[in-house]
């Protein structure tokens, strides 16, 4: 129970919560509805931008590609 259905209710739960702030996000700010708008699209927008980027990656130059997420810090 622990593995399965208490992450998938916390996932359900929050999904819940963010969806509350992004419909409430001006009461959040305080800022105008237009703004309030405009601030929670640009994170969709840079997730967009970031997926297609990575299909060109991947198209593009595969072995970079794969490394993507790799540590190499030493």
């Amino acid at each position: 129970m622990q593995t399965k259905i208490l992450p998938l209710v916390a996932g359900v739960a929050f999904m819940i919560v963010a969806a509350f702030a992004v419909v409430h996000f001006d009461v959040l700010t305080g800022a105008s509805s237009t703004l309030s708008a405009t601030l929670p699209l640009t994170i969709v927008v840079a997730g967009v931008l970031g997926a297609l980027r990575s299909l060109w990656l991947r198209r593009r130059d595969p072995s970079r590609f794969a490394n993507l997420g790799r540590n190499r810090a030493q």
